[in-house]
């Protein structure tokens, strides 16, 4: 059974006042400091802190083989997948819904995700991590798939890539966009006939309303 329509209330429990979107283009992206935006590249996406990776404190853009847009306080679905389409069994993916619940409140607010047996699809907002600067993608996306792919490898005795390396990350834009990803993500376990309702994929988590105990089987990775 498909989920085709629900109010943004029913899906997380937010009104239009604490979702966080904020419209995202290159022409209102600038702030008020002269450069208006930041450009960077892989390389210097990092900084040489205790953590190496640095906050987002104004609209930036960089690309590996993918562009990646960055903007403070925004809200972003984000997918990656494994290496040569490698097939996560069950146990790998309760060690990837741990993980990803694992920094909730602590680095991001997480709406919603799911884990397939060959990718993952997130959507989260990231937190303060110093006054007036987020955590990045980068850090985010580095602490789930690091512990994960080394938690992974040990539990199946194998060696190499868990992941490919980049990820596909997009700001969600408004309402109406949150909802047409919250829609994919419930769907995805449906349509490829892994479940007959999202409800019943144990690898599914939508804020407030499936799985909403999931935290309670985390590991804990390092911070």
């Amino acid at each position: 059974m498909l989920i085709t329509d629900f109010s943004l209330n029913e899906a997380s429990g937010k009104d239009s006042g604490s979702t966080g979107f904020q419209p995202v283009n290159a022409a209102n992206a600038k702030n008020s400091s002269n450069t208006g935006f930041q450009i960077v590249n892989d390389t210097t996406a990092k900084e040489t802190g205790n953590t190496g990776f640095q906050p987002v404190n104004e609209f930036r853009i960089y690309k590996r083989n993918l562009p990646h847009w960055e903007w403070p306080g925004s809200v972003y679905f984000i997918t990656f997948r494994t290496a040569m389409d490698f097939i996560l069994p069950e146990k790998a993916r309760d060690i990837v819904s741990g993980s990803i619940t694992f920094n909730v409140n602590r680095k991001y607010h997480l709406y919603a995700f799911v884990v397939m047996p060959d990718h993952v699809h997130i959507i989260l907002q990231p937190l303060e991590k110093i006054k007036k600067a987020f955590y990045s993608l980068a850090e985010i996306m580095h602490s789930i798939k690091s512990f994960t792919a080394n938690q992974i490898n040990k539990l199946l005795n194998r060696k190499g890539p868990l992941w490919l390396d980049e990820n596909f990350d997009r700001i969600i834009r408004d309402e109406g966009e949150f909802l047409e990803k919250l829609h994919y993500v419930l769907n995805n376990p449906v349509k490829s006939g892994f479940a007959e309702k999202p409800q019943d994929y144990k690898w599914l988590y939508v804020e407030g309303w499936i799985n909403v105990k999931l935290q309670a089987r985390t590991p804990v990775p390092p911070k």
